[in-house]
Formats: structure tokens, sequence, C-alpha cells
């Protein structure tokens, strides 16, 4: 049997968006599109200390294990409220502006949403899609208490770009 977690793991409460944003020690944390009366996309929440965004970059590819992202705004805003949608996170753009993120940390931004962005003063951080395998392990532990088969995690690297 496979197992395949995708949109349900993504809006759920202990999920992959709660996942990400407590590795990023989000406080006061809230979802950024609600699907259910208790569930939904993305996380918005804050910082403990705002940070300049140019420094705050070296920190998101610390702590998400990127070499390198894609950012659309200015590095030199200080930032203090931070959004974030793992995978492909472009239709919440507009969510996000209205919370009044200072960044919104997803992937797959196109080149028009990033237009979009950059028109309405919106800091974003392309981090790709593929950091949702940081979730791997978590998930793991997560469901081994749930279930009584054992449990393997593809090791498959999914990832389609070669970061140079």
């Amino acid at each position: 049997t496979i197992y395949v977690a995708h949109t349900n793991f993504d809006i759920s409460n202990v999920g992959m968006n709660a996942f990400l944003a407590d590795k990023l020690n989000l406080i006061n944390q809230d979802i950024v599109d609600y699907t259910t009366l208790s569930e939904g996309l993305g996380r918005i929440g804050e910082l403990a200390t705002p940070i300049m965004l140019k420094e705050y970059i070296n920190v998101v590819k610390n702590t998400l294990q990127v070499t390198s992202l894609r950012l659309i705004g200015d590095e030199k805003k200080r930032i203090k409220k931070v959004a974030i949608c793992g995978g492909s996170g472009a239709s919440l753009i507009q969510q996000v502006h209205a919370l009044n993120a200072d960044v919104y940390i997803t992937g797959d931004i196109t080149y028009h949403h990033a237009l979009d962005a950059r028109a309405l003063g919106l800091n974003i951080l392309d981090v790709g899609h593929n950091v949702e395998k940081l979730s791997l392990d978590y998930l793991n532990g997560f469901l081994q208490d749930k279930v009584q088969v054992k449990l393997i995690t593809s090791i498959t690297d999914t990832n389609p770009y070669i970061e140079k």
C-alpha cells in the first residue's frame, strides 16, 4: 500500500505548513486561507525579533536547506510578519498581501505572479517546491504512532532542478 499525503497534509493543523512555520520559529501563527472552520492552506506568523530581509534570506536558506532562492521585492525591508506555504503558493498572493505579510515564502512563483506581487509591494522568497521533503521524517513519526504497519519513507529525489 502506498500512502500519499498531499492536500490533506497541506491543510492539516499538524501538517506541512504548520511544520514549516514551526521550523522557521514563527509565533502567533494563523491560517492564511481557511478551507474548513479550523484548517486551511498556508500559515502566517511573526518573528520574535524583526530582521532585515537580506539577513532573513540566509536564515531561510539554512533552515529550509536550500542553496539558492529567488527574491521578488526589496531585500532592504525590515520584516516581522512572515507567511509561508509549502509547494506552489502563488494562489495565495492576494490573501497574504491582505494579511499585511512583510514577506511570503513559497515555491513555483511564475513570471506573471512575480509581477503581480511586485505591483502589490509584496516581498516573496521562492524557495522552490521541493522544500516539502523536509517534512518526511516528521510525517513518518506522526503516522508511526497511529498505524500498525511498517512505514518506509521514499528517498527518491523528485526535484527536477539542478542547483548550480
